[in-house]
């Protein structure tokens, strides 16, 4: 049997928020405990992925309002999410999550894809702007009337 597709809210919280695996795997382990506080230690031992891949994925969960940082004694984390909408969504994610794992990890796969192509289209596309500063300093035809300029070397 076929499981239905994810939720419109569920597949845009996962394309604004949730940019790899790492945080998927945090948010759904912090909403698990939401009131305890998780050194990237614990995390990491938790979760078998390696701290220095913890710590920056917390860091991102916590500017995304996703998480709360606490730094004494020791720095340490806990679930927090910044609006009840963004409760709602990681809700979403760990129901989810449990339920169809794949479909989760093959739209992660495809958000990736989707931010990579858009992420070279736009430097592509930058790199044909010009800019007014660059445009100021290439050097260009005098206007007429300025020394140099205009119709002057025709006149001798």
């Amino acid at each position: 049997m076929e499981k239905p597709p994810l939720p419109p809210a569920l597949q845009a919280f996962l394309f604004d928020c949730i940019e790899n695996y790492e945080q998927l795997e945090l948010v759904v382990f912090l909403h698990r405990d939401r009131s305890r506080w998780w050194t990237t230690g614990e995390c990491s031992g938790h979760l078998g992925i390696p701290e220095s891949l913890v710590a920056p994925a917390l860091d991102d969960l916590v500017s995304r309002q996703l998480a709360e940082l606490r730094t004494e004694p020791a720095a340490r984390y806990r679930y927090a999410p910044g609006s009840p909408e963004l409760d709602y969504k990681a809700r979403l994610l760990a129901r989810h999550y449990q339920e169809n794992r794949f479909e989760i990890v093959k739209l992660m796969s495809a958000n990736s894809i989707e931010r990579l192509r858009t992420s070279a289209l736009r430097t592509f596309a930058e790199a044909f702007v010009i800019r007014r500063d660059e445009k100021k300093s290439e050097p260009g035809p005098t206007p007429p009337g300025k020394p140099g300029g205009g119709d002057e070397g025709e006149k001798q």
